[in-house]
C-alpha cells in the first residue's frame, strides 16, 4: 500500500483512477474532492471482497478519509484481497489546505 499526496493526485489523468471518499454521510455534507464517489468506510469493509473485484482493474483505486489515517488501514485491507490501493496522505484536509492556499495566491 502506498500513500499519495494531493499534489500527486492533481497530476494524474482524471480517468486513470477511482477516487473514493470513505467518510460518513454527515461528513460529506461539508464537501468532497471533485470527481470522488462516496462509499462509507463501513460499507467498504462489509463488502471488501466484492468491491476489490468490481473496481475497474485498469484504474488505480485511491481512498481518502478526513485526515488520511483510517484510509491507510482500509487500503491495506484491499491489498490483502489482492487489489492494489492507495491512501491519500492528509485526506480531505489536505485537499482543503491546498484549495485554501491556492485561493490566497
Amino acid at each position: 500500500m502506498k500513500e499519495l499526496t494531493y499534489s500527486n493526485l492533481k497530476q494524474l489523468k482524471p480517468n486513470s483512477y477511482i477516487l473514493i471518499d470513505t467518510r460518513d454521510s454527515g461528513s460529506i455534507l461539508y464537501g468532497m474532492i471533485p470527481g470522488a464517489i462516496h462509499i462509507a468506510e463501513q460499507e467498504l469493509y462489509a463488502n471488501l471482497v466484492r468491491y476489490a473485484k468490481e473496481f475497474d482493474p485498469q484504474k488505480d483505486v485511491i481512498l481518502y478519509c478526513q485526515r488520511g489515517v483510517r484510509s491507510i488501514n482500509l487500503a491495506e485491507a484491499f491489498e490483502e484481497q489482492g487489489r492494489e490501493c492507495c491512501s491519500l496522505s492528509g485526506g480531505y484536509l489536505a485537499y482543503l489546505r491546498d484549495t485554501v492556499s491556492s485561493d490566497n495566491l
